[in-house]
């Protein structure tokens, strides 16, 4: 027997932030736990829960050309300090840790209130988020 989604979808909030595209959210329920999945643009964000009772949250960043880092350019060491977009390599490694932490607190914040009240309906939709 398959339970119900105990995270219901909320699509009547508002989009946050500059996302301009498509999000999407997929629920699945496993032996091993229930898992939830938001993404857009090749990064997301990843709750589960497992047996019940152990809650993780995930941000994997696979584009990272969608965030900034505060840098000199990479041709030029003698250069201006500005927001750059975020290199995959380990140079911009510790923006991406920062950016990923921020994103599961921001989550696990924005979550806690229909977390703790009673599952409101199943969830697998599709939003497309405005600028």
């Amino acid at each position: 027997m398959r339970s119900r989604n105990p995270w219901p979808c909320r699509p009547s909030l508002p989009p946050v932030g500059r996302l301009a595209g498509e999000l999407t959210t997929s629920f699945k329920d496993r032996p091993e736990g229930v898992r939830v999945k938001h993404w857009a643009h090749g990064n997301s964000v990843k709750m589960y829960d497992k047996v019940g009772n152990i809650l993780r949250v995930e941000t994997t960043i696979a584009r990272t050309n969608d965030f900034k880092v505060l840098r000199l350019p990479h041709d030029n060491p003698e250069g201006v300090l500005a927001w750059r977009p975020m290199r995959k390599g380990v140079a911009d490694l510790h923006r991406r840790a920062e950016v990923s932490q921020r994103s599961n607190e921001r989550y696990l914040e924005s979550s806690l209130p229909w977390m703790t009240s009673p599952p409101a309906r199943a969830c697998s939709t599709r939003w497309l988020a405005l600028s």
